[in-house]
């Protein structure tokens, strides 16, 4: 067998790509040694780092907003985290994520998109009759 029988006997068998077996092939006789692919470093992310605490205080102050009877948009929410000390500052993108996680969703109100739960703002009806 040639060497080029080879490479495509083992791309057919192992379904390894052509370009992948060939540097393979190239670094062995260049150091004489292969080395194995790094391993990729795993992050945890915002939902993650966030305790059940710290969650449920994000969640009173949303649902603080429509107690105060004003639209609880993700600027606003944002502002009022990062300016509380004991919440962990947050970037945009990351309470976008925390709050999906939290089941909350965007609903157009006018022009802004106000936060309200999935299921349907369950304490709204109750803050108005307080």
């Amino acid at each position: 067998m040639q060497y080029i029988d080879l490479m495509m006997s083992l791309l057919t068998d192992t379904g390894i790509g052509l370009r992948t077996i060939r540097s393979t092939v190239k670094e062995y006789k260049e150091t004489g040694v292969l080395s194995s692919p790094n391993k990729k470093k795993i992050r945890s992310t915002v939902i993650e780092k966030i305790d059940d605490f710290n969650k449920n205080t994000i969640r009173q102050k949303i649902h603080g907003f429509w107690f105060r009877q004003e639209i609880p948009t993700l600027m606003k929410v944002l502002a009022v985290i990062n300016e509380d000390s004991e919440l962990p500052n947050l970037s945009r993108s990351g309470l976008y994520r925390l709050l999906a996680d939290l089941n909350f969703e965007f609903t157009k109100r006018n022009r802004n998109s106000a936060l309200t739960e999935r299921n349907d703002l369950t304490f709204y009806p109750r803050y108005k009759t307080l």
